[in-house]
């Protein structure tokens, strides 16, 4: 305040815009914004009307037991995959048709099951591309599109 009044003045001013700034967003986002604050109603509401416009009916997955399958193994130490599986079908028909081909299903686990090593079965790509040529093949063996998805209930390699 020797002297240097411009600078005085701009840092005045500049001190000044940065408060006002500051002050004006907070306005902004307490008065002026609407918060996207999730409710328990409303999510409830859009959930049901998502529902009834797609009049899809709730279909519960087909379980596959318990599946013991030897595995490939570079050592003398023999390895193998505890494997239950969940088949989540398309509509009721189709989880008649997972019961009617349970035994091809079970084939096509083994054969595929059969042929990769623990190494790839323990990462999370492993069972991915199981689950994926899981899919292809059933539909090559039984010339139908009928599987959703598949889940792992029970996945333990040793």
């Amino acid at each position: 305040m020797k002297g240097t009044h411009k600078f005085d003045l701009i840092t005045t001013l500049s001190l000044s815009l940065v408060t006002f700034g500051v002050l004006g967003f907070f306005y902004y986002t307490i008065f002026v914004h609407e918060n996207a604050i999730f409710n328990d109603d409303k999510l409830k509401k859009e959930y049901q009307d998502e529902v009834i416009t797609k009049d899809k009916e709730f279909v519960p997955p087909v379980n596959i037991p318990r599946l013991l399958i030897n595995l490939q193994s570079n050592s003398s130490r023999l390895r193998f995959l505890e494997l239950e599986l969940s088949i989540e079908t398309l509509d009721l028909k189709s989880q008649k048709l997972v019961e009617k081909y349970d035994a091809i299903i079970k084939d096509v686990a083994i054969n595929i099951v059969s042929k990769m090593s623990p190494e790839d079965l323990n990462s999370l790509s492993g069972k991915l591309l199981l689950e994926k040529r899981l899919k292809k093949k059933i539909r090559e063996m039984t010339n139908q599109r009928f599987i959703s998805r598949i889940f792992y209930r029970r996945f333990v390699v040793q």
